[in-house]
């Protein structure tokens, strides 16, 4: 049996970034990690977001996702692309300051002294210190 057949030729339609619409191209693509980085994301995709988008998520969301997680990817010790997560600095209920490096114990972010005045003449002082050197040199200091 013989006819004629009519072939349209359909275009299909370009790929489009999912946030904003925009066509995918080699000039607007862009890694985005789909778990971000911060928190132990290693999947990345080229087909989410354009550059733009990109880069305005990541100060405003993946910023702010990274910092609620901050304290699970360190304690956890998590392996970064960019290394290992920066410590978290941390105060305790009396005011002094600690930093905890990659799930290891919470160490004093500097020396704590208190000076409490006994008399007239006379005060009770209390160095705690990271180190016996740091202990050293504040005393050296206080003899100044």
């Amino acid at each position: 049996m013989y006819g004629s057949y009519l072939f349209f030729e359909e275009k299909m339609p370009m790929p489009k970034y999912y946030l904003c619409g925009a066509e995918l191209t080699a000039e607007n693509e862009s890694e985005e990690h789909i778990i971000i980085n911060a928190i132990g994301g290693r999947y990345k995709s080229k087909k989410l977001l354009c550059k733009k988008c990109n880069n305005g998520s990541g100060s405003d969301y993946d910023a702010v996702l990274a910092k609620q997680y901050h304290f699970f990817t360190n304690m956890l010790e998590l392996s970064l692309e960019r290394g290992k997560p920066p410590a978290l600095k941390m105060e305790s209920e009396s005011g002094e300051s600690y930093t905890i490096k990659n799930g290891t114990t919470p160490e004093l972010s500097h020396p704590i002294v208190k000076t409490e005045k006994i008399d007239e003449h006379s005060s009770h002082i209390s160095i705690i210190a990271r180190s016996k050197e740091e202990l050293e040199q504040k005393l050296k200091d206080f003899q100044k």
